[in-house]
């Protein structure tokens, strides 16, 4: 049910699966990185974890799934998959530092349904086929928001997003025809739309 510190799975070029059914927290990272042959990270009972999530250069990962996760202490990086498909996280409400979900060749969509603050930055970067970016219950992110070079995407809501407390960048976004902030009150530096 437990991990004390890190949970790592790195660099196993075979390893098709990882079980973990009863794991509930992990009070160090959780990293899942370079399995070639990976095809579902899936932790269908963890709740927190105290540090990071880093899952990074699955070749053949085709889904991502923390069912019951809620918080995250640190940072939540899903990056770099050629298969990733689909990301499942319904009930994240917190992250502490860094959310970035970047260079994900095959993603259709982002949605985190129940996230209300980011702590630091928020960045989802270069994937080619997202269509829409669905953020509804975010309310604050303390430090960036970046949405940039995205080739396909069209939609990005954030319809409860009050405050970001640097900077907004929505840049080299070539088909986006809308993105809604209605409930924005307050940028802290720069607001940045521009190649869209």
């Amino acid at each position: 049910k437990n991990v004390g510190e890190r949970l790592t799975m790195n660099r196993n070029p075979v390893a098709a699966q990882y079980l973990f059914p009863a794991l509930e927290k992990v009070d160090g990272n959780l990293e899942i990185e370079v399995n070639p042959q990976l095809k579902s990270i899936a932790f269908p009972t963890l709740q927190t974890v105290r540090v990071d999530i880093l899952i990074d250069n699955n070749d053949n990962a085709t889904d991502v799934s923390f069912p019951v996760l809620t918080s995250v202490d640190q940072s939540m990086r899903i990056n770099n998959h050629a298969k990733l498909a689909n990301i499942d996280i319904p009930l994240l409400q917190n992250v502490s530092n860094v959310i970035g979900i970047n260079d994900n060749l095959a993603l259709p969509e982002i949605s985190l349904p129940s996230l209300k603050n980011v702590g630091e930055r928020l960045t989802m970067n270069r994937n080619p086929v997202a269509a829409q970016y669905l953020f509804p219950a975010l309310e604050k992110v303390d430090g960036n928001l970046e949405i940039e070079n995205n080739d396909a995407l069209a939609h990005a809501a954030f319809p409860a997003l009050k405050s970001v407390t640097t900077f907004v960048e929505i840049l080299a976004n070539l088909q986006l025809e809308d993105f809604a902030f209605t409930a924005l009150e307050s940028v802290g530096t720069d607001l940045h739309i521009e190649n869209n």
